[in-house]
């Protein structure tokens, strides 16, 4: 991920499309949100290492 890009991925990226839709949102909040710190971990280490 480029550091200019936004931390959430655009609904259009087929790998993130049922992640990041809303209604699955509301059907699965706890999952997603646990999804949502796996990501940010994820990017923030990834920004971190050179």
């Amino acid at each position: 991920m480029c550091a200019g890009e936004p931390i959430v991925p655009q609904r259009e990226k087929n790998d993130y499309r049922v992640w990041f839709d809303p209604g699955e949102a509301q059907r699965f909040p706890d999952l997603y949100r646990w999804f949502m710190r796996f990501v940010l971990k994820f990017v923030l280490k990834k920004e971190v290492t050179p």
